[in-house]
């Protein structure tokens, strides 16, 4: 079977941003808590968004905003320096997109940071359709496994790459974990 449409996760599939999303939750917990748990436990929820992950640490809505300020706060000083591309993928998408493939990324990051991460890669021009959290539904709707669901085509760049068919295809994981 060959497939028409490739709908990809960001970080740690496109985008190598492990090591900055694991900064910016070390800097966050040390500010707010004084020590950093292992590194393990907020690794168990990647792909799930920073609010929702916070939710494990506490329940007090004033400090999760104050965990989610710090968070995106560190991690936009050091973005640009603390992500790289995957060896290969770019080339890999470029061509998929050659041979006429439907391509998106879906995402939990915010619009703006999907959309930088994919630029500092040089890989936002090979992508039709981009899903980030500011698109879908309030996060107390998101699944069990991490993926948003499109509030519309036309907050989602005001495209849509049709209903999903068996020939579309979902990427996602990073190397150190299985898919």
């Amino acid at each position: 079977m060959t497939f028409e449409t490739f709908l990809f996760d960001l970080d740690g599939t496109l985008i190598d941003s492990i090591e900055l999303i694991l900064s910016s939750y070390r800097h966050t917990m040390m500010t707010h808590r004084g020590s950093v748990p292992p590194d393990a436990l907020w690794l168990e929820g990647l792909g799930t968004p920073v609010r929702v992950q916070f939710r494990g640490f506490t329940d007090d809505p004033d400090e999760i905003d104050a965990f989610v300020a710090t968070y995106r706060a560190h991690n936009q000083r050091h973005h640009d320096r603390l992500i790289r591309e995957y060896p290969g993928v770019s080339d890999a998408v470029r061509a998929l997109r050659e041979r006429g493939a439907r391509l998106a990324v879906v995402t939990s990051k915010l619009r703006a940071a999907a959309e930088r991460g994919l630029h500092c890669c040089g890989m936002l021009h090979l992508f039709e359709v981009l899903v980030c959290a500011d698109d879908v539904i309030p996060c107390t709707i998101w699944r069990q496994d991490g993926r948003p669901a499109c509030r519309s085509p036309q907050r989602c760049g005001g495209r849509s790459l049709g209903p999903p068919s068996r020939r579309t295809r979902q990427i996602t994981g990073w190397p150190s974990r299985e898919t």
